[in-house]
């Protein structure tokens, strides 16, 4: 494992996180407008950590780069990208309409 897949690995889950937070604060305390800009902002970091994770010059969502890092890290990072990734993406088409 290197230490620039940790690096990567650490800031990835910061942002899914942040996400799942901001999910949560946006079913308690409304304000959808807020909270969506949020979502969408880490959503954003990490696309572009996976477009440059690849040398890539566009963005896929499905995030195959930064998968691919998650696969070299340690069980414990791969066990929590593996909790957030279920969660951070469902709904996204409709948030992303909504903006």
């Amino acid at each position: 494992m290197k230490k620039s897949d940790t690096v990567i690995a650490d800031i990835a889950l910061y942002a899914m996180k942040q996400i799942q937070m901001a999910k949560h604060d946006r079913e308690l305390m409304g304000n959808d407008d807020y909270w969506t800009g949020e979502i969408m902002s880490m959503k954003n970091l990490l696309l572009y950590m996976d477009k440059l994770a690849g040398n890539k010059k566009k963005v896929d969502r499905t995030l195959p780069d930064l998968i691919e890092v998650f696969n070299r890290v340690d069980a414990k990072r791969k066990e929590n990208f593996d909790f957030f990734w279920e969660r951070i993406w469902e709904d996204s088409e409709d948030e992303e309409e909504s903006l």
